[in-house]
């Protein structure tokens, strides 16, 4: 997202009494965008009554392992990635394609990633951008995962957990099925 600005998603989700479970994974290689980002997406997750924990990773580069190791534990509705590039050379720029791209991969399998991974020309563009008050990249990346979860449980008629758990407690081997229940 180069030179974010500020959109009118506003979401409202009610949950009822079946919150989401949310990370949010934020790099910390621009310690006071990062926390501008996460304010945001704490902001957000807040109003949706999200329960959610937030984690570290030193840069940018480490947002897509850190998110594959959290899809893998299946113990989360949606993932929101967070981190900042200043756009200053040839290497920063394919830093941060690398970085959005390698996100937008794994979100293409289906899972509900909110991404504020954004890029400026300067770090001072780069704070204004994240900031609650300018352009908050995090609190859009968190209602971008907020929609993401609401959109999978009206298609899936679920209230439960997205991850990737069983439809029900009993698993069925399709060889092995003769009317018996399998666990």
């Amino acid at each position: 997202m180069l030179g974010a600005t500020k959109t009118n998603v506003k979401p409202t989700h009610d949950f009822g009494d079946n919150p989401p479970r949310v990370i949010v994974i934020s790099a910390q290689y621009y310690e006071d965008v990062e926390q501008a980002l996460v304010d945001g997406a704490r902001e957000r997750l807040r109003k949706s009554n999200a329960d959610f924990e937030i984690h570290q990773v030193p840069g940018v580069l480490e947002l897509a392992p850190a998110l594959r190791m959290a899809i893998n534990t299946g113990n989360f509705d949606a993932y929101i990635v967070l981190g900042g590039v200043v756009d200053g050379d040839i290497a920063q720029e394919t830093i941060y394609a690398q970085c959005v791209q390698a996100i937008t991969q794994i979100s293409t399998q289906g899972f509900a990633i909110g991404m504020g991974v954004i890029c400026s020309d300067s770090r001072k563009n780069l704070f204004k951008d994240a900031s609650v008050k300018r352009g908050d990249a995090g609190g859009d990346a968190a209602a971008a995962a907020l929609h993401l979860i609401s959109l999978f449980r009206k298609l899936n008629g679920e209230k439960k957990g997205i991850g990737f758990k069983p439809a029900s407690e009993h698993i069925l081997i399709a060889e092995r099925d003769q009317g018996k229940k399998t666990t």
